[in-house]
């Protein structure tokens, strides 16, 4: 197995089978989540690589989303490894480092899901548009999606343009701010925790999820907010 497009995968079977065990489980709607733990260098990130590769070829509808924590952006970066992870479901390109194997072979169920998103988008988490999802961009790639309901868009479009003051789609963050200005506000941070969450189990019910987040140890505190309230909300779900 070649998981990085050349680099051999050799061993681990054990976790593996652990990880596949997990993802049965949240295929079952036993959703869950696994730690995968070790010092730097020992392979924690070429594992999850070699198993996302092996998932998607064992599951057709499975989606792998993958968001990196950075050393550099890291703790003054809100929401960093789930915007990277949205911004791929979107299609929209960004920073991150998803294996070039995973990519491809998780193209075509994006581009499949993509329709889903923005009718869950719409209808279970317009806080999310400007916030942990660029509307230019967004709106783009709305417009170029095939199989995008002529209605659901132009709803999406008066979303973007004319958010009713004080809803959940008027709440936008300033990504430009100051490592400690850039934490969003206690009642903001649970609004874009419980939307988040309703997205991806609202998209779970129709493709099945696997997060991996990479680099928690550069983890932002808005992230490991939604972190943790996502994992309160795994029951039920497919996602692992």
């Amino acid at each position: 197995l070649s998981p990085a497009g050349g680099v051999p995968f050799a061993g681990r079977q054990s976790e593996l089978a652990q990880l596949h065990g997990d993802l049965r489980a949240a295929l079952a709607g036993q959703g869950r989540a696994a730690f995968v733990r070790g010092e730097a260098g020992s392979g924690k990130t070429a594992l999850l690589d070699a198993f996302a590769c092996q998932a998607v070829r064992e599951h057709g509808d499975l989606l792998v989303l993958r968001g990196t924590c950075s050393a550099y952006g890291g703790l003054g970066d809100p929401f960093q490894p789930f915007q990277e992870m949205l911004e791929s479901l979107a299609g929209i390109e960004s920073g991150g480092q998803t294996g070039k194997a995973i990519a491809q072979e998780n193209a075509r169920g994006l581009e499949a899901a993509r329709p889903f998103l923005l009718q869950a988008l719409v209808e279970h988490a317009p806080g999310l548009l400007g916030s942990l999802l660029p509307t230019t961009h967004l709106l783009q790639q709305a417009r170029a999606t095939p199989g995008v309901d002529p209605d659901l868009l132009a709803r999406l479009e008066a979303l973007v343009s004319h958010p009713k003051p004080g809803s959940d789609a008027a709440v936008r963050l300033d990504f430009g701010m100051t490592a400690q200005a850039a934490q969003p506000p206690y009642w903001m941070q649970n609004s874009l925790n419980t939307q988040a969450a309703r997205l991806l189990q609202a998209i779970s019910r129709r493709f099945p999820l696997l997060i991996l987040l990479d680099n928690l140890q550069w983890l932002d505190s808005a992230s490991a907010s939604l972190l943790f309230h996502l994992g309160g909300h795994l029951a039920g779900g497919r996602i692992l």
